[in-house]
């Protein structure tokens, strides 16, 4: 399909563990080692586990806040709840 013509044109689907690839590779640049080190923790600790397989094109904002609910349940290691504080500082670091 071709934008030009009034129609979208699709591309390869995506999931949410391809952007956040995508968005380590983008801010790596401009980051410290350990904060981008950290950054990459946060991802594979906590979003892509639970919502990496997620086709962008179908996540919503009720799903990142399921997420969000999910930590502050049960998130942290061995299944104890994040503080709404780690919940934020995470949403904020990777939004």
């Amino acid at each position: 399909m071709d934008i030009g013509s009034g129609k979208l044109r699709y591309g390869p689907r995506r999931t949410v563990a391809d952007l956040a690839a995508e968005w380590l590779e983008a801010v790596r640049p401009n980051r410290k080692a350990s904060t981008f080190s950290n950054y990459g923790w946060l991802m594979r600790a906590y979003v892509v586990p639970r919502i990496g397989p997620a086709p962008l094109d179908r996540l919503t904002p009720a799903d990142v806040q399921k997420l969000c609910s999910e930590l502050r349940r049960c998130g942290g290691q061995g299944g104890e709840p994040l503080s709404g504080t780690q919940v934020h500082n995470l949403h904020a670091r990777t939004s």
